[in-house]
């Protein structure tokens, strides 16, 4: 979840990040909207890049974890 700022969607051919509060696929060069669920799954294939001050939320699971 973005909380302010600006941050960027750069994805890789075959790869999917998912809008969940849209209920869409995002394209590559996307800016997220703020206050919006994201879902980036494994092997996403993507970055993103903060093109101002960006204040993220995050969760994450780690299912190789001891």
């Amino acid at each position: 979840v973005v909380m302010s700022g600006r941050l960027k969607l750069e994805l890789k051919k075959g790869g999917m990040v998912i809008d969940l509060t849209n209920g869409r696929k995002l394209t590559s060069n996307s800016t997220l909207q703020v206050f919006h669920l994201i879902m980036v799954p494994d092997g996403s294939l993507c970055s993103f890049k903060a093109t101002k001050d960006t204040r993220l939320m995050a969760m994450g699971i780690n299912d190789d974890a001891e």
